[in-house]
């Protein structure tokens, strides 16, 4: 009798796990889904510095994003700084990374935590001088963190 309850105990755990991974699977995958197109930058903070309310435009594209940035002979927009992101909506908060496929972070991961609430992006990132410390548990700038609210073009 007590080996029957926990093989129904071992299973119910194993249940709940596989749910747990599945679940956080598809929460991936709909965060992932929900973030593609462009994003303009609507507030930008960093430590000691004044907030800035306007910056460079990105746009995500599969688990890539570029920034958007005006060419001034032909006035397209050229995408520079190629980035790899991926993310972990199953942690609290919801956890992101930003490995810098090229320009002058090349190779270096931004770890950070990001929030999607309707049409706004919010992300707290560590700077390039604090890589190596903890990823951000809360939207502040304090330890060399920055956090850049975004809104989705329309």
């Amino acid at each position: 009798m007590l080996m029957r309850m926990f093989s129904v105990l071992v299973a119910a755990v194993l249940c709940g796990a596989a749910f747990a991974s599945e679940r956080s699977g598809a929460a991936e995958k709909e965060d992932k889904d929900f973030i593609q197109g462009t994003w303009r930058m609507i507030e930008w903070q960093r430590p000691g510095q004044e907030t800035l309310h306007a910056g460079p435009t990105v746009y995500f594209e599969g688990n890539h994003l570029y920034f958007l940035r005006k060419n001034e002979f032909t006035k397209d927009m050229d995408r520079v700084n190629l980035t790899e992101f991926h993310l972990d909506p199953g942690k609290t908060p919801k956890q992101i990374d930003l490995v810098q496929l090229d320009g002058p972070n090349k190779g270096k991961t931004f770890k950070g935590i990001y929030e999607l609430t309707g049409d706004q992006l919010r992300v707290c990132v560590n700077d390039e001088d604090h890589l190596a410390s903890e990823r951000p548990t809360e939207f502040k700038t304090d330890g060399g963190r920055a956090v850049v609210v975004r809104e989705r073009e329309k």
